[in-house]
């Protein structure tokens, strides 16, 4: 069977900053002896985990899934895995962009927890309208990747989310 590369992301609810990537790849190659990771963000800056040298990560065969402490802060990546033969060349390849929005999502939850402990809020109209912009953003980061391939865009919606969540006293 021949060779199909595939990954899925994905984040935890209980550590944000941690980025787990699985090889869901189908079929085989006898020539594959290692896997290459490559992060950039928005900008096509590298991320990379505190420590590595370079802007690539090396992925073992032997590793999977792999997890990866990369973000202080929510972000739209595109995330690029390379199956590599005993050269180091590239024999295939699998790019796309993931929307990483966990510390986001994690307040968000909080919010709607929080309004169990304080029914009074939902009769707050500037409550209401704060959580609703902030929810819009945090879809809109999802949204612009998954239908309109726009990384930037993206990226655009997180930080604006990111500035209400740091900014939580004043918004919520």
């Amino acid at each position: 069977m021949p060779f199909t590369p595939s990954i899925a992301v994905g984040q935890t609810g209980a550590d944000p900053s941690l980025v787990v990537i699985t090889d869901n790849s189908s079929g085989s190659d006898v020539l594959i002896i290692s896997r290459k990771l490559t992060i950039t963000d928005s900008q096509g800056n590298p991320v990379v985990p505190s420590g590595n040298s370079g802007s690539t990560i090396t992925w073992a065969l032997a590793t999977n899934p792999v997890s990866l402490t990369l973000l202080s802060q929510d972000a739209a990546l595109s995330i690029r895995v390379d199956w590599l033969n005993v050269s180091g060349v590239s024999l295939y390849d699998y790019t796309e962009e993931y929307p990483l929005l966990r510390y986001n999502k994690n307040q968000f939850v909080y919010l709607i927890q929080q309004q169990a402990l304080k029914p009074s809020i939902v009769q707050d109209k500037d409550y209401w309208n704060k959580l609703c912009e902030y929810y819009i953003n945090i879809i809109g980061g999802i949204t612009m990747v998954e239908d309109a391939d726009d990384i930037a865009g993206s990226q655009n919606c997180i930080n604006r989310a990111t500035t209400m969540l740091n900014n939580e006293a004043v918004n919520f």
